[in-house]
């Protein structure tokens, strides 16, 4: 487990895992045929909104 210690570790983090699933929706997509292909790259859309939102928080945009 890793050791963090303020909150923008935390966000760093989550962040990161976000980006992550965003790249591995996406590779699936592009390996993917025809309505697969859209449910994957909702679901990178998805994890593109949620690092968006850690963002703003980070930024204290958003709490």
């Amino acid at each position: 487990m890793v050791d963090m210690k303020s909150v923008d570790e935390i966000l760093d983090f989550a962040i990161k895992k976000e980006e992550e699933a965003y790249n591995f929706y996406m590779d699936l997509a592009e390996k993917s045929r025809s309505n697969m292909r859209e449910v994957f790259e909702g679901f990178a859309k998805e994890e593109l909104g949620h690092k968006n939102k850690l963002i703003k928080v980070k930024e204290g945009k958003l709490f």
